[in-house]
């Protein structure tokens, strides 16, 4: 199917990286952990804000979409600057997403699903965390 939408051109790219986007793996693992108020607060709004540019992107897309309906040289310029701030809506949606996925702690289970690694920890919380016990603890923080 990949390949599919690959050869049908832009809209086809589109509609890869919305598959891509949309995704989810067949296992969940939750896990929670600590962390501070500033932090939650922090992912809430970059949550909100990719969710607002998201709604905007579609608003506006729609909004040019019909505007290049009618067939008059006003129509097509104000279609034209509504293209633009859905380009950039899109781009806001980009770099919201970006914020939001560094902000969070990534997790991944081996192959035996018995050991976990933790990505982008803090420090703190690397140093708190014992390193005697049943087992080994590694932490990357990249």
């Amino acid at each position: 199917m990949a390949w599919l939408l690959l050869l049908a051109g832009p809209l086809g790219w589109i509609g890869l990286l919305l598959v891509a986007a949309t995704r989810r793996s067949a296992e969940t693992l939750t896990v929670t952990l600590p962390y501070c108020e500033a932090t939650d607060l922090r992912m809430k709004r970059a949550v909100w804000v990719r969710q607002g540019a998201v709604l905007v992107f579609l608003g506006t897309f729609v909004a040019a979409f019909l505007a290049l309906l009618p067939q008059t040289t006003d129509f097509r310029l104000l279609a034209a600057g509504l293209g633009a701030i859905a380009i950039a809506a899109l781009i806001q949606v980009i770099v919201e997403s970006v914020r939001s996925n560094r902000a969070m702690v990534r997790i991944d289970l081996d192959a035996s699903r018995r050991w976990v690694t933790l990505w982008g920890v803090h420090p703190n919380f690397l140093a708190a965390v014992p390193r005697e016990g049943h087992g080994s603890f590694a932490a990357p923080t990249a």
